[in-house]
């Protein structure tokens, strides 16, 4: 039951900042071979549309698991998580201490060192930018959420073409802001040797917004509070001056520095004026 829980968490995460035509296209595909499940989380979604993820995961999501147990006695779940678990295992062991990219002495310029963040849409490694010696983020999107295959439906179809535009419309957005200092920079966007494309951000050293609530043991202070507040607001107009929504607001989707200063992450949701 907890990796049902996990999935589920993972699937609400994703889908929480997504218009209505993708989010449905995206729950479908993410749940693959479980239409119970597709029907359970789109309704904990629309019905929860005015909270926040924390209480559509504390008031909807033990009634979903009940619900999908009750109904198909939880395997169909059990099997999608085993599923993700190997892809998971997979893409790390495919990817740790490739060289990627135009080429540096002869190899790829970007290393990917460690896989930090297995998404339901694309994955997050530390890496290095072996030409400036600086610390990235490579983010490369799921193998079997953005290459098509010969037993895709019309639904799972929709949902990569979905997560393929996402993924360079997050690129532009952030190509357009990339003179702004609140939202995190990008530094490249490439091809994997499979075809893929990844994107190569800027490392931070710091913590999210969430994990800087799970880390204070008194909460934060108000300045603190303040401080995180104007600056994402600055980070947002920045985004609405040329045109671009975000879309997914959330503790997760800010960075907190060490210094204090905070950028903006994950335009994987936004709006992008042509």
């Amino acid at each position: 039951m907890h990796n049902n829980r996990r999935l589920i968490e993972e699937i609400l995460d994703e889908a929480e900042g997504l218009d209505e035509t993708t989010r449905v296209a995206f729950v479908n595909h993410a749940c693959q071979g479980n239409p119970s499940l597709a029907a359970e989380v789109l309704s904990l979604l629309n019905a929860g549309t005015g909270g926040s993820l924390k209480n559509l995961l504390a008031e909807g999501l033990p009634q979903i698991i009940q619900n999908i147990a009750d109904t198909e006695g939880g395997s169909d779940m059990d099997s999608d998580s085993q599923r993700l678990k190997q892809e998971k295992e997979d893409e790390e062991k495919l990817w740790r201490g490739m060289l990627v990219g135009e080429p540096f002495k002869g190899k790829g310029r970007y290393q990917i060192i460690e896989l930090r963040r297995f998404g339901l849409m694309a994955s997050l490694f530390f890496g290095k930018d072996r030409k400036l010696g600086t610390d990235v983020v490579i983010k490369i999107p799921r193998l079997s959420a953005y290459v098509e295959s010969v037993d895709d439906d019309e639904i799972s179809r929709d949902a990569k073409t979905n997560i393929r535009n996402n993924f360079r419309r997050e690129f532009d957005a952030l190509r357009k802001l990339e003179n702004c200092g609140f939202v995190v920079h990008v530094r490249d966007f490439d091809q994997l040797p499979d075809g893929r494309p990844f994107m190569v951000l800027e490392f931070i050293v710091g913590k999210n917004g969430l994990e800087l609530l799970q880390s204070s043991a008194t909460g934060l202070a108000f300045a603190e509070v303040a401080n995180i507040v104007r600056q994402t607001g600055k980070g947002l107009e920045a985004a609405h001056q040329v045109d671009i929504l975000h879309r997914d607001i959330k503790a997760e989707n800010f960075m907190i520095g060490k210094d204090g200063h905070l950028r903006l992450i994950d335009f994987n949701a936004a709006a992008v004026k042509i």
